[in-house]
């Protein structure tokens, strides 16, 4: 009678990962949620598993499930990509909106990411004559805002009054992800 001893556990070598642009920082591997920042590897057991998004992040970013088929002793690989659900866009959107508005406010309408017109010291009115109410960029980590309308009008100079002046411009910048996949923008430019 022989008997067997196992040393090693048959065990394969997998890697999860989402690249930059789609920023998950976790997935989920059989309902495990695991690191996908490509910095390790994990070892499974042969089989099928369902990888996806975790569910911590679901409000804001999904992922398609796809499927990790392990199996001999050779790594296997994986990228998952997450798309913007509705509700990260409109937390985006509505964080634009608020950065305009902050953009015909003292003393935030200085910020540079403001248009040039707003970044005066010497105005006598701002106001926001139309906010963006589309995104038309969007990932993970970007976004460029539909246009916004700004008004300003300089403050009179002895008996001179200026005319109101107009600007129309979009907001872009980068965006980063919670833990909970909350989106926070990073206003560069406008």
């Amino acid at each position: 009678l022989r008997t067997w001893v196992l040393r090693d556990p048959y065990l394969v070598p997998v890697s999860v990962t989402s690249s930059r642009e789609n920023s998950l920082s976790l997935v989920s591997v059989a309902g495990t949620n695991l690191s996908s920042d490509g910095s390790g590897t994990q070892f499974a057991y042969p089989g099928v598993y369902g990888v996806t998004g975790p569910a911590s992040m679901s409000t804001y970013l999904t992922a398609a499930q796809t499927t990790l088929v392990a199996n001999s002793g050779t790594a296997k690989s994986i990228e998952l990509t997450a798309q913007p659900t509705q509700a990260f866009q409109d937390s985006v959107l509505t964080q634009v909106q608020q950065f305009v508005t902050s953009c015909v406010t003292a003393p935030t309408n200085l910020n540079t990411a403001c248009p040039y017109s707003a970044r005066q010291t010497n105005l006598n009115s701002m106001k926001v004559i139309s906010q963006p109410t589309t995104l038309s960029t969007l990932t993970p980590t970007r976004f460029v805002s539909g246009n916004a309308i700004i008004q300003t009008q300089q403050a009179p100079v002895g008996s001179y009054v200026p005319s109101p002046t107009t600007s129309t411009f979009q907001v872009w910048g980068t965006i980063s992800v919670g833990a909970d996949g909350a989106p926070t923008i990073g206003a560069a430019d406008s």
